[in-house]
């Protein structure tokens, strides 16, 4: 998709999602946001993690090592 029209569209639903809280009381308003934030920052958190841990390799290039075969 077009790098111009993913901002255009996020930009959009950011503006809707302010004018919805500008809708809500602000203790309500405030509470969303807050859960939001956490929300965000926990799922960047694994993201993170989970980036790191997919560049260690799971397996020695020469092959599997200690197998025993029965």
């Amino acid at each position: 998709m077009n790098e111009v029209l993913v901002k255009k569209i996020i930009k959009y639903k950011l503006d809707r999602a302010n004018a919805l809280m500008d809708l809500l009381p602000a203790k309500v308003s405030e509470e969303v946001k807050s859960f939001g934030k956490v929300l965000l920052e926990t799922m960047n958190e694994n993201f993170s993690e989970e980036a790191r841990n997919q560049t260690k390799p799971d397996k020695s290039p020469e092959g599997l090592h200690n197998v025993t075969i029965e």
